[in-house]
C-alpha cells in the first residue's frame, strides 16, 4: 500500500503570490523508498526553491497549465489559419509533450511560427518554447500517469486557496510584497502540520 503526503511553499513573484506543492509517495519503509515529487507551474522562483531546497525531488510542471499555455499561444495561429489546423496542430503538441519529446515538440513549434506573418502571434509561441525548454525536465507524463504520480493542478489550486486564498485575500485587506510573502511563508509552515510548526518555532 502506497501512502502520501503533501506539503506546501509559497513565493511572491512580480508582486503575485505562488504556490507550489510537493508530495512525498512511498510505501512501507518510506520515507527511505519514498518518491518527492515537486510539481509546479514552471515560474522561475518555483524551479530555484525546487534546484535549491528540492534538488532530489522529481520536477514535474504541470500537466493542466502546460496544455492551457499551449492552447492561449495557438490562438494567433487559429487567426491565421482557422480552426482545423490550429486543433490538428495543438493534439500533435499535446502528445509530444504527453510523451515527453520535447526536442520534437520545439522543433513543431518552429515550424508553426514559420508559418505565421503576425508578429505578435509568432512572439507568443516563441516565449512558450522558452517555457518548455526552462521546464523540459519536468516534461513527460504518461509514466507518470501509470506511477499514480499527480500531474495535473488540483494540489497546487488547493495549495493556493489554503496558503494565500484564505489568508491574504479577506476583505479589506492590502499587502505589500515583504509582508505578504513572509505570511504566506508562515502559513505554509503551519499548514505542513503542528509538528512542523512547532520545530520552526524552536530553531
Amino acid at each position: 500500500m502506497q501512502r502520501r503526503l503533501q506539503a506546501r511553499i509559497s513565493s511572491l513573484i512580480s508582486g503575485k503570490p505562488r504556490c507550489s506543492t510537493v508530495s512525498l509517495t512511498g510505501g512501507a519503509g518510506w520515507p527511505h523508498s519514498a518518491l518527492v515529487v515537486f510539481l509546479s507551474y514552471g515560474d522561475r522562483s518555483l524551479r530555484s526553491i525546487h534546484q535549491t531546497h528540492f534538488y532530489d525531488a522529481l520536477y514535474v510542471l504541470d500537466w493542466f497549465h502546460l496544455r492551457r499555455n499551449l492552447r492561449q499561444v495557438l490562438r494567433g495561429y487559429e487567426a491565421e489559419h482557422g480552426p482545423d489546423q490550429t486543433a490538428a496542430a495543438y493534439m500533435t503538441l499535446k502528445d509530444l509533450l504527453w510523451f515527453g519529446e520535447v526536442d520534437l515538440a520545439l522543433d513543431r513549434l518552429d515550424r508553426l511560427r514559420g508559418q505565421l506573418r503576425g508578429g505578435q502571434a509568432r512572439d507568443a509561441i516563441a516565449e512558450f518554447k522558452a517555457y518548455v525548454q526552462s521546464n523540459r525536465g519536468g516534461i513527460g507524463y504518461s509514466h507518470l500517469y501509470e506511477q499514480g504520480i499527480h500531474i495535473g493542478s488540483g494540489p497546487i489550486e488547493k495549495a493556493g486557496d489554503l496558503v494565500i486564498n484564505r489568508r491574504c485575500e479577506l476583505r479589506g485587506m492590502t499587502w505589500y510584497r515583504d509582508t505578504a510573502d513572509g505570511i504566506c511563508n508562515l502559513r505554509a509552515i503551519r499548514l505542513n502540520g503542528k509538528q512542523r510548526w512547532l520545530e520552526f518555532w524552536q530553531t
